[in-house]
């Protein structure tokens, strides 16, 4: 059985989980009861915990256009972009940290 949920978590505290629709092609997000209960409403704008949808426990799904790529709008803004690659690979190459030794070659950062 092929499993593709993925625990997300912030500060060490379980937010919720993120699972891939293939039928859809878009990624689903639930927020963790737990998570809800201390009221860290980290995407107050995108995907707010006081909203029915949060409060109900029903999943976020994710946005279909190329800004997304089908992740949800918190997930994505999670995640660096073009610039925050850009800025990374260069801290790695000044701080002569080499993404092949400490990168699996599955999450090297784009280089373009």
């Amino acid at each position: 059985m092929e499993t593709n949920v993925v625990k997300v978590a912030l500060w060490g505290v379980n937010v919720g989980y993120l699972s891939w629709d293939k039928r859809k092609g878009v990624a689903v997000f639930e927020y963790d009861s737990s998570f809800l209960e201390r009221r860290w409403d980290i995407a107050p704008l995108t995907m707010p915990i006081l909203s029915p949808r949060s409060q109900k426990q029903m999943p976020w799904l994710g946005n279909e256009g190329k800004l997304y790529r089908g992740l949800p709008p918190m997930i994505a803004d999670s995640l660096p972009d073009k610039w925050g690659n850009s800025l990374f690979n260069s801290w790695l190459r000044d701080n002569k940290i080499s993404t092949r030794k400490y990168i699996p070659r599955r999450w090297r950062l784009c280089r373009r």
